[in-house]
């Protein structure tokens, strides 16, 4: 399998640089920009293209820790819901064929629209052996 990660990089500034101060509330994300990928050259065959994403809301017990109010102490029931925002769902899950008849310059051209604080694991993974 092969794998691409992208992230904004972009450092933001704060105006009080005490972490507590940034972490202890939410950090609502801002668009960032497009990505774009391209695989090319693909050899024919059945493959599985996957994407893992975390930011903002999205596998995001932090953000929802801070929405319960910061509890010191979870209860039962908040402890499985932090357990289920971060439960690294697939972002996306799609599979793609690439036959002999488009090889010549078969490829995959994902888009990818990222968030500040966005981290998007992207997978490609042969589903057949040649």
């Amino acid at each position: 399998p092969a794998g691409r990660l992208a992230r904004d990089r972009r450092r933001r500034r704060h105006r009080d640089r005490r972490n507590r101060s940034f972490f202890g509330k939410p950090q609502p994300a801002k668009d960032a920009g497009v990505v774009h990928v391209k695989l090319r050259n693909l050899p024919p065959g059945r493959y599985r293209f996957t994407q893992r994403k975390t930011g903002y809301l999205v596998n995001d017990a932090h953000t929802a820790y801070l929405n319960m109010g910061s509890p010191k102490n979870l209860s039962a029931e908040q402890l499985a819901e932090l357990q289920r925002q971060s439960s690294d769902v697939l972002w996306l899950d799609n599979e793609q064929r690439f036959g002999p008849a488009e090889w010549h310059g078969s490829s995959l051209q994902p888009r990818l629209r990222l968030n500040t604080h966005d981290v998007v694991l992207m997978s490609l993974q042969r589903m057949d052996e040649p």
